[in-house]
């Protein structure tokens, strides 16, 4: 599953077009921000917090790069000089300039601890030291772009062992593909983007199991994939992924990937009005989450900065947090179905079906077997009904729990815990409060507790189960965390320690200022025994830390020989705790 999470502003934009683009930072949660031509920012994601920014009298001509090998910051001023500077320095206009004799295009960080690389216009790149050394020589006999091609995008990739830079570029009458390999140790190629009577509206490269691809999306609205590594094996513009009716492909549309079979893709809304932001899972051709915005911005701008994705509108650069879980082809079928018409559900589902799936059962053969056979009578008509009309999991879940929480069918919810893979976070707070509603005890499992610990082996997403546990009584909470904390002190505990760290500390989460500010001294005592639990488990593990080195000698059969103590009496060592 991939999910867009709820997106916010990180900073105003007066003029969208002078954004001239975003970077990571040194850390993950940070990102630089260079606007306005003269103007770099760095933000924390997080709070939207600015922690510093630099600025210049002269104009920059491409997005400032942090170096992490040389722990650095590096700019281009006016297409032809670069300036290297540190997180202290508060005045760009002191820094030293690299003046070259050639135009610059940008300059790309790499990962793993690389020398960044200086792209020119020309096509032509270098790396940052020898750029450094050779910038007074004209370097236009390793010109890889034409005379009249313009960049519009560049890309660095790495396959297998070597580095190539990937340029889409236009002229006056077409666009052009480029794969570069940095080392020159092997050809260029050059590929034209076109088909007849389409015109190209986006374009980006994913890396996919054992090849890169160029995917293009154009005016009619359908999505191509054309291997370019380890080599080109058609034309272009290769083979047909499906057709995207969730971005209108009227305007041109921001395209970057996320994964080997993610894409997100941003442009004007199909009603034009207002934005749309997808992700779209490739390999099924299928869209798993979408968000709409009021106001669009022409040209579309995305960036992909960690599990961020940032967008502008008309006056905001926005950030939209994402997730990418575990694919569920039932889920992907389901929220695909539920955003479009029947005749396209018809169309879609076709085409799917005819797709090379590997079907992965959770468990043996014999245990799906046996849930089924064990499938309540009261279930097996509503079941029956809701998978000839199509319905995912989830969906089935949504759809069977309010008739069984309202008689109380123990026996049926537990059974639907065990058969179902995906449970919506929102149905398994409804059963959790079932389950507390009705009492649960650790000393005794009756069929409300088997039910609760079912509830609490299940797997969530915890972003996603945040907010319901919010909405449940705060009384609840407490009965809740009174039971989580009976099992971990309980040595044959019923729910594994990990589960109950994990709901501990989400409903610590869900309800911290209740808990903190209040003075009832029931939940002053809760909290103290919890805290007594958390040091003596932590203590534990510290132990346990102490006899890793020695269990690591004695596997590879080098058990040290304890050599004699010598107590010394001049002086003594004694450790106090204080509190």
């Amino acid at each position: 599953m991939a999910r867009l999470c709820a997106y916010y502003s990180l900073c105003p934009l007066i003029d969208q077009k002078s954004l001239l683009g975003v970077a990571e930072d040194s850390t993950s949660d940070c990102v630089i921000v260079t606007l306005g031509r003269n103007i770099v920012i760095r933000y924390k994601l997080l709070n939207q917090k600015q922690i510093s920014s630099w600025s210049s009298k002269e104009k920059l001509s491409s997005p400032v790069i942090y170096d992490e090998l040389g722990n650095q910051y590096i700019a281009v001023f006016n297409r032809n000089q670069l300036r290297i500077w540190s997180e202290s320095e508060d005045n760009l206009d002191k820094i030293k300039k690299f003046k070259f004799q050639q135009h610059i295009h940008c300059v790309l960080s790499q990962l793993s601890g690389r020398e960044p690389l200086i792209i020119f216009s020309n096509g032509a790149t270098c790396l940052l030291s020898a750029a450094l050394e050779s910038r007074k020589i004209e370097i236009d006999r390793n010109s890889v772009l034409s005379a009249n091609e313009v960049i519009e995008d560049c890309q660095l990739v790495t396959y297998e062992t070597s580095t190539y830079i990937t340029f889409f570029t236009r002229n006056s009458l077409s666009a052009y593909f480029h794969v570069v390999p940095v080392s020159r140790d092997v050809s260029s190629v050059k590929v034209k983007v076109e088909r007849e009577n389409f015109q190209l509206m986006g374009q980006t490269t994913i890396q996919q199991d054992s090849s890169y691809n160029l995917l293009t999306l154009w005016s009619d609205g359908k999505l191509f994939s054309l291997t370019f590594l380890p080599e080109v094996d058609s034309k272009l513009p290769g083979t047909l992924v499906n057709i995207v009716r969730a971005v209108s492909t009227k305007h041109p549309v921001a395209m970057t990937d996320l994964s080997a079979s993610h894409v997100a893709i941003y442009g004007a809304d199909p009603s034009e009005e207002g934005a749309s932001l997808i992700i779209y899972n490739v390999q099924f051709g299928v869209v798993q989450s979408r968000h709409h915005l009021k106001l669009f911005a022409s040209p579309p701008r995305l960036w992909c900065t960690g599990t961020n994705l940032l967008i502008t509108t008309a006056h905001n650069l926005v950030v939209v947090p994402y997730q990418l879980e575990t694919q569920r082809l039932s889920s992907l079928i389901g929220a695909h179905c539920s955003n479009v018409s029947q005749s396209e559900k018809d169309y879609d589902l076709q085409e799917m079906c005819q797709m090379d799936v590997n079907w992965i059962t959770n468990g043996s053969a014999e245990q799906a077997q046996s849930e089924t056979e064990q499938m309540p009578d009261t279930l097996k008509q509503q079941l029956q009904t809701l998978q000839d009309n199509g319905y995912p999991q989830s969906m089935m879940v949504q759809k069977l729990l309010p008739d069984l929480l309202e008689t109380k069918s123990v026996t049926e919810l537990h059974w639907c815990i065990k058969y179902f893979t995906d449970i919506p976070e929102n149905s398994l707070v409804q059963m959790l409060q079932f389950c507390l509603d009705n009492g649960v005890d650790n000393s005794e499992r009756g069929p409300y507790s088997e039910l609760l610990i079912a509830i609490l082996h299940t797997t969530f997403n915890d972003v996603c189960l945040l907010p319901y546990l919010r909405a449940i009584p705060f009384s609840q909470a407490m009965t809740l965390l009174q039971y989580l904390c009976d099992e971990f002190d309980t040595d044959g505990s019923n729910v594994e320690l990990s589960n109950v760290i994990d709901w501990t500390s989400l409903l610590l989460d869900a309800h911290y200022q209740r808990f903190v500010l209040s003075g009832d001294p029931q939940v002053q005592t809760l909290l103290c025994k919890l805290r007594e639990l958390v040091h003596s488990q932590m203590t534990h593990v510290s132990e346990l830390k102490k006899l890793q080195p020695l269990l690591q000698q004695f596997k590879q059969g080098e058990l040290p020989i304890r050599k004699p103590q010598f107590v010394n009496k001049l002086y003594s060592i004694e450790l106090l705790r204080l509190y």
